[in-house]
């Protein structure tokens, strides 16, 4: 595995096609701390620092990651990791089970099913789930 730097951007550019990654501001982004990439999964290990835009108002005196950010992170890194052509098109199984709070680590684990266009994502730290869903590349899920 390449050598990490501290730029989240930088980090995914050894790894994976970046050009859909190359727009999102990097205070949109966790701290990238590791990265395991192959044809079929991705293990990304990240910290959730207190200045990520995403925390600013969600809520106030006690911040949490919105589970918007949770998702928009496993569709473009999936997309991007596993280098799909087209744009998702459905999101099931979404699940929130607890809050991500400022400063946590966090491991996104994203598993590629080829001949179902989809990406099933999990993020989690040791036994406690944060989130989970299923993504779906370039048709309605059935």
């Amino acid at each position: 595995m390449p050598a990490m730097n501290s730029d989240p951007l930088d980090q995914l550019k050894t790894l994976c096609n970046c050009d859909r990654l190359a727009a999102v501001p990097a205070n949109h982004w966790p701290q990238i701390c590791s990265a395991r990439l192959d044809a079929e999964s991705a293990t990304v290990q990240m910290n959730m620092l207190p200045d990520l835009c995403w925390f600013d108002g969600h809520f106030p005196g006690q911040p949490v990651l919105p589970g918007v950010a949770q998702t928009h992170w496993a569709c473009l890194l999936a997309a991007t990791v596993f280098d799909l052509a087209t744009e998702f098109s459905t999101l099931t199984r979404l699940k929130f089970k607890t809050p991500v709070l400022p400063g946590q680590s966090v491991t996104l684990e994203l598993t590629y099913s080829s001949e179902r266009s989809r990406v099933n994502y999990r993020y989690h730290e040791g036994d406690t789930v944060f989130s989970t869903g299923t993504v779906h590349f370039g048709h309605t899920a059935t």
